[in-house]
């Protein structure tokens, strides 16, 4: 019976632990367009130093990346000059909740809707929603670092702001979601 009862602590800890840790969670960062560009090093490095590393433990990064782009105008992308490991060392740093391999989209607007409903179902599964959302493109790089959770608007200035907080680095947050 004792070691029952240890045994029930133990989970309920374990429980309100997990319980911490999601609610830590107050960032969704999706990545969505094309992943051609993102595969370079100097591109996902970026990313991962300017935007997400400053918010590693406050955020979880969802990918809405269409795979094919074939047919697309202005590349030179050659997917044979890309390192097919270069794509795991991505998934090894980013930790991605979900990926969504897109093959042929027919714009932009496709990957915009798949990272919403990325966001909506895990937003379901933790039973609570992200107070910011922010949305990259897979091909940019960014001068400045994304400020530290601490300097972000507490959660009241978030809801009276609503739509959009512009950040020092000339980007947007936003808990507003593009509808179609």
């Amino acid at each position: 019976l004792l070691l029952l009862h240890m045994g029930i602590l133990v989970l309920r800890c374990i429980l309100s632990f997990v319980a911490q840790v999601v609610a830590a969670k107050r960032i969704a960062i999706v990545l969505s367009g094309l992943r051609r560009s993102f595969v370079y090093p100097l591109v996902y490095q970026n990313i991962w130093t300017h935007i997400v590393w400053p918010i590693v433990d406050v955020s979880e990064v969802f990918f809405a990346l269409d795979f094919d782009h074939s047919g697309r105008k202005y590349t030179n992308y050659d997917q044979n000059t890309v390192d097919p490991t270069e794509w795991e060392k991505i998934i090894a740093l980013f930790r991605p909740v979900y990926i969504a391999r897109l093959l042929s989209s027919r714009d932009l607007s496709e990957s915009l809707r798949v990272g919403r409903n990325l966001i909506e179902a895990r937003e379901e599964i933790r039973g609570q929603r992200f107070l910011w959302i922010i949305r990259l493109r897979p091909d940019a790089t960014y001068g400045k670092v994304l400020p530290p959770w601490s300097e972000w608007p507490i959660s009241q200035v978030a809801k009276q702001l609503s739509v959009v907080w512009s950040t020092s680095i000339g980007g947007s947050c936003s808990r507003s979601i593009p509808r179609d």
